[in-house]
């Protein structure tokens, strides 16, 4: 197997876990008729003939190209931002294996006439999907504060929410939360003396 397949089932793989992970169900759907093979726990993906394949949930849809595909470097990747499977979504997550394709469909999305499409659009590049991350004992426990009294308790203790700790909203714990800029959020991070050390961020673009 070349590295490249293996990159592309490592991908497929760990963009299952990221769905499953975030929409807390393991209910993930796939687009496209690929061949999935599973050889001594090891999956192997035969995907020949197609460009990428979507995975997705109720609200969120990754798109995986093949490290190979020429279909991202052509004019019809708008024809990809129309799929009708995105429709609904409320964010949709392409995952490219180059710097300038980033750019190539970030330009497309922003050239896409009025009305744009309504989710959320993010283009990252492959290594945030190579580690399944929540496995990972760099993994960090988030939880989002919603609620107003926990904001309250937090102004308490410091004159302005501006003044906590910053976090980049595509830091890969964050991303895999899917916490967004401007909120708040909970890290919880196992202590030896105490338990848990509880701190607050706010999550910055």
């Amino acid at each position: 197997m070349t590295v490249d397949n293996l990159n592309i089932d490592i991908l497929y793989m760990n963009a299952k876990h990221f769905l499953q992970f975030r929409s807390k169900s393991l209910d993930v759907e796939i687009k496209k008729n690929i061949q999935i093979i599973e050889n001594n726990g090891v999956t192997n993906l035969n995907i020949v003939n197609i460009n990428y394949i979507v995975l997705y949930t109720q609200s969120i849809a990754v798109c995986l190209f093949k490290p190979e595909s020429t279909y991202i470097k052509s004019a019809t990747n708008k024809t990809l931002l129309n799929d009708s499977i995105f429709t609904n979504m409320n964010e949709v997550i392409i995952i490219v294996h180059e710097q300038k394709h980033k750019r190539s469909l970030e330009t497309s999305f922003n050239k896409l006439p009025s009305p744009k499409p309504k989710f959320i659009f993010r283009v990252i590049e492959a290594h945030y999907l190579m580690t399944n991350f929540p496995k990972h004992t760099l993994f960090v426990e988030y939880t989002l504060v919603e609620d107003k009294d926990s904001e309250n308790a937090i102004k308490s203790y410091i004159r302005d929410i501006n003044m906590l700790p910053e976090v980049c909203e595509m830091d890969v714990n964050i991303f895999w939360y899917g916490f967004r800029a401007g909120t708040i959020i909970q890290e919880k991070i196992p202590s030896s003396t105490c338990g848990y050390s509880i701190t607050y961020k706010r999550v910055v673009k």
